[in-house]
């Protein structure tokens, strides 16, 4: 038996399942579609969620934060601020992502491409990690690579992938995870940048991160999230990441030079959705760049997978 469900902000895939006692395959087995962007619900729609005989609709219980924050669904990001164990960079002109000379990272990283496109898993291989170890707060061992290129799901793998840049196009299988602030969608990229492999947002084939209070604009070549929708959900999160309070693996994207790892995140702002970096070691919060500036967002969800 199955009920309706409206949709209201700051709800989530997982989260209704979760409300409901359902997993999240039998939420988009009554929904089908519903997953192809995984935090996208549209406010006001409805769904259907399964319901226990002789009730009725679910009572919509919704993730809120702590009493010392505002009640309310969007936040105003603090003022940028350099995040923890970054660099200082030249100044950009006001308003415009910083950009860094172009180096070639394939020959850069001892690469070879075939056909244009190198899967990640092919050349990086599974993680350095034990799947068990996300759970705590460790450092990178081998600051040259990430961590997973890699990661299995119920639903198929995801895989980073090598991209040359220079306004290529991007993979069939790009995991879309969020909206730009004039709707353009945005992927989920890493590159390799001062010691570490910065997180952050894939756009028309450009890819931007936030570092040291601004906002870069990568010019070389970068990795893009592909796979299947389906094999990944988000889980909201209010200030530091607290891994022990997560259920599902998140994705494991980056690290800081210092070996810090970085996880993906995303969080609303100006009415889109910013593809950004969160993790154990980063109080203030989910960081993304935007208009040349790093932001901050203290709300936010992180990524993992389904």
């Amino acid at each position: 038996m199955t009920t309706p469900y409206t949709i209201v902000s700051g709800d989530t895939c997982y989260e209704i399942a979760r409300r409901n006692g359902m997993t999240l395959d039998e939420l988009y087995g009554l929904n089908p579609g519903l997953s192809q962007h995984v935090y996208d619900l549209q406010i006001g729609s409805t769904i259907q969620v399964r319901c226990a005989s002789g009730q009725g609709q679910q009572t919509q219980q919704h993730f809120a934060p702590p009493a010392s924050q505002p009640p309310q669904s969007h936040y105003a990001p603090p003022p940028a601020q350099p995040a923890q164990s970054h660099f200082t960079e030249p100044q950009a002109a006001p308003g415009q992502p910083e950009k860094i000379p172009e180096k070639n990272f394939f020959e850069q990283n001892g690469l070879k491409i075939a056909g244009g496109v190198l899967g990640a898993a092919a050349v990086l291989g599974v993680g350095a990690f034990a799947m068990h170890e996300w759970r705590e707060t460790k450092k990178v061992a081998n600051t040259q690579a990430p961590a997973f290129a890699s990661y299995n799901t119920n639903h198929g793998p995801l895989t980073w992938v090598k991209v040359t840049g220079k306004k290529d196009p991007l993979p069939q299988n790009a995991v879309q995870l969020g909206r730009d602030t004039d709707g353009a969608p945005l992927y989920a990229g890493r590159a390799p940048y001062e010691g570490g492999w910065q997180v952050g947002k894939v756009r028309d084939s450009d890819f931007y991160f936030s570092y040291g209070g601004k906002e870069i604009a990568f010019e070389g070549g970068f990795e893009v999230l592909c796979g299947t929708a389906h094999g990944i959900t988000v889980v909201p999160q209010v200030g530091t990441l607290n891994l022990a309070s997560i259920t599902n693996q998140p994705i494991d994207a980056g690290h800081e030079s210092n070996g810090d790892r970085l996880y993906l995140a995303v969080c609303e702002h100006r009415g889109g959705m910013q593809v950004g970096k969160c993790g154990p070691r980063i109080a203030q919060g989910a960081a993304f760049g935007l208009d040349g500036k790093e932001h901050f967002s203290p709300q936010y969800r992180v990524v993992v997978i389904a």
